[in-house]
Parts: structure tokens; sequence; C-alpha cells
């Protein structure tokens, strides 16, 4: 049987130096607490907030992240696609998310506010009505992802192939155009 937490917040918890198996979290916010490295697998997290938290290369297999906000974390290197699918929900704010894998995760409406999502990969990935707000997608794959109405506007450094994604009333910047014409090799001038 999962041990259960409801309603409770961890602070500056290292959760690293403890042995922790399949727990479930519900209404949980953890802040400054550190992840990093640790075996996920089976947790489930229901309406949780991270502040602060290291999960760097944290494995995530079978864990269900069921609307839950990271803020201001640590989550590079991370595996998305190993996550339980079912109510799979989560939003990024200003959060350090570089060489993550987002696999072909059902992540319509998600917000990524004022994060840095270098070399991360979206493969097969639905982004429907997402929002990348001050994002930097500096060598960022997008593959086979649906991103029909998904904004991004203020969003940087992207290249994204019209050919291999759904974009459809997509919303991108006059400045954000050339992103979408990379693979032409063209020289685009102000």
């Amino acid at each position: 049987m999962q041990q259960a937490y409801e309603q409770q917040t961890f602070t500056q918890t290292d959760f690293t130096t403890t042995r922790l198996q399949s727990l479930e979290f519900d209404t949980c916010t953890f802040i400054n607490c550190n992840f990093g490295n640790m075996d996920l697998t089976r947790f489930t997290f229901a309406d949780c907030t991270f502040q602060g938290c290291n999960l760097a290369l944290a494995k995530l297999e079978e864990t269900a992240l069921k609307t839950v906000l990271f803020k201001d974390c640590k989550l590079t290197g991370i595996d998305l696609s190993r996550c339980h699918t079912f109510l799979f929900s989560v939003n990024f704010d200003h959060c350090l998310m570089d060489f993550m894998y987002f696999g072909s995760n059902a992540m319509v409406k998600t917000k990524f506010v004022g994060c840095s999502i270098k070399e991360a990969q979206f493969i097969g990935t639905n982004l429907q009505q997402s929002i990348f707000d001050r994002c930097d997608l500096l060598m960022t794959t997008f593959r086979s992802c649906n991103l029909q109405k998904t904004d991004l506007r203020t969003a940087y450094n992207y290249a994204i192939d019209p050919q291999h994604n759904q974009l459809k009333k997509a919303k991108v910047s006059m400045q954000g155009l050339p992103g979408l014409l990379t693979q032409f090799q063209l020289d685009i001038t102000p």
C-alpha cells in the first residue's frame, strides 16, 4: 500500500538522503527541496507545487503528475515521456528545463513561462493551445508535434519545421518567422 501525504508543506527537505518508495502526495507544496537523481518511479503527485526544487535527472517511470506546477525549479535531463499519462497535467514557471525529453505526452494548454528549454526534444507531443512565454528554445527539436493554436510570440531561438509539425493557427511574432524557415537555409536580413 502506498504511503500518502495530504496538504503538507515540505521545506528544504533533501529527499535523496532517505529511501522512499512509491509515495502519494496530494495537494502538497515542496519548497527548496532536493530530488536530484532520485528514482520517483510510481510516485503520485496530484495538485502539487514544486518551488525552487532540484529535480535534475530524476527518474519518472510511471510517475503520475496530475495538475502539478513547477516554479523556479531545475528539471534538466528529465524524461517526461515515461510518466503515467492518465490525468497528466503540468505547468512550468521560470524553470531550467534544458535537455528534457517530452515524448508523445498530451500537453494541451500547458504554460511555459520564462523557461530555459535548450536542447530539449518534443517528439510527437501534443502542445495544442500551449503558451511558450519568453522561453529560450535554442537547439530544441520539435518533430511530429501538434502546435495548433500554440502561442510562440515571445519565445525565441526556436527552429520548427512546418513540414513535420502541425502549426495551423499558431501565434508567432515577425521576429520569430525565421525560426519557421531554418530548414530552407535562407539568408534573412531585417
